[in-house]
């Protein structure tokens, strides 16, 4: 971590100012103060200063992580290699900048993260701001869970506006991501209604007359296989809509050819052919 190697000369200097104050002249002890002060700051600002390098420096994924995205993320496959470069460097600092809380189990699975965080990079890859603040927390069940807002539905995923907290499932996570011709992409809906929180003013274009025979016709699903599989009684089309132009755009396009054209419009992005212009941080 850059904020431990600019600790390690105060932290020195500390040490060997302490030394003299003991062994030579208790004046040295001033000294001591200055450099108290500096490692206190650099230990409070350390995720300030890590972000600022990371910025400077960009990080790269492992090789387990690069191979999961390229084996099961259709969108991240169809990206040139610039870009595919760009994915990764923005999924990095995307999880630089998230608390991932775990429940039932001690810790998250990198892999798990990896899924989450390449969800929030597709939703966003046309945007500026893809980091989505203040949605920092991102609390992480293995399996579908009840809420207070949802006591009797064990659901797969919710976001809580006003904490800027995110709820998901593991298992339907990990399955939308590497097979959603089988499994709905529950992290894709999520980000989709994160997005559509965070950013409430844009021109949403209106959906069909014929919403759910249209998502049924796109993504194979019946509204009622969608229902089951997110666990709640009822679901915003509006966003398992969103949820299809990223995960089935080919489909998408031949279904519903202008809604797909006004949504490239929203997102600033073809998710058939998805190209970014957004800078690589914001």
């Amino acid at each position: 971590m850059f904020s431990r190697i600019i600790s390690a000369p105060f932290l020195v200097l500390a040490i060997g100012f302490l030394y003299l104050t003991w062994d030579v002249n208790p004046s040295y002890a001033f000294y001591i103060i200055p450099c108290v002060i500096i490692l206190a700051v650099i230990y409070i600002m350390s995720p300030q200063i890590e972000w600022w390098w990371a910025k400077r420096n960009p990080p790269e994924l492992d090789d387990q992580a690069r191979l999961l995205i390229h084996k099961h993320s259709g969108f991240y496959k169809r990206l040139s290699a610039e870009d595919k470069t760009y994915f990764r460097r923005r999924l990095v600092y995307f999880l630089m900048n998230k608390e991932f809380m775990p429940q039932a189990f001690e810790l998250v699975p990198e892999d798990i993260k990896i899924m989450i965080a390449a969800a929030a990079v597709q939703v966003t890859f046309g945007q500026v701001d893809f980091v989505l603040e203040p949605f920092d927390k991102i609390v992480v069940y293995p399996e579908a869970f009840p809420s207070p807002q949802y006591p009797r539905h064990r659901h797969s995923s919710e976001t809580f506006a006003e904490d800027g907290v995110i709820l998901v499932s593991a298992r339907h996570v990990a399955h939308g991501f590497m097979d959603p011709q089988k499994y709905y992409p529950s992290a894709i809906h999520e980000y989709a209604h994160v997005f559509m929180i965070k950013y409430p003013a844009l021109e949403y274009p209106e959906l069909p007359a014929n919403s759910w025979e249209a998502i049924t016709q796109i993504s194979g699903f019946s509204k009622e296989k969608l229902l089951e599989w997110i666990g709640l009684p009822q679901v915003d089309p509006y966003l398992v809509m969103l949820t299809c132009f990223f995960s089935y755009p080919e489909k998408f396009e031949s279904t519903l050819p202008d809604l797909y054209q006004s949504l490239v419009s929203l997102f600033r992005l073809d998710a058939i052919h998805p190209v970014s212009s957004a800078p690589l941080v914001s």
